[in-house]
């Protein structure tokens, strides 16, 4: 499965959903790849997440089966999104 995970929108939302210390523990079977800035919010660089880091947000929404947010989509994000 391709799992993208994106920015959350909310101001002032620092949380990510996964950090790179923790891909060791994440299933070898799917693929994942982050957001360009994606840790930004916690001094993370896009390198700390590998060759997995530093994609295009709209990139992600076209390659991606699912979509890994912190909060709910906002309406801007939802909107790019393949049904």
């Amino acid at each position: 499965m391709k799992v993208a995970y994106i920015k959350p929108s909310f101001p002032n939302e620092k949380r990510v959903g996964l950090l790179p210390q923790h891909l060791p523990y994440c299933s070898q079977e799917d693929e994942r790849r982050f957001e360009q800035g994606y840790g930004k919010a916690l001094e993370i660089t896009d390198e700390a997440y590998g060759e997995r880091g530093g994609y295009f947000r709209e990139n992600l929404f076209a390659w991606a089966d699912v979509i890994y947010c912190i909060k709910v989509p906002l309406t801007r994000d939802i909107l790019d999104f393949r049904f």
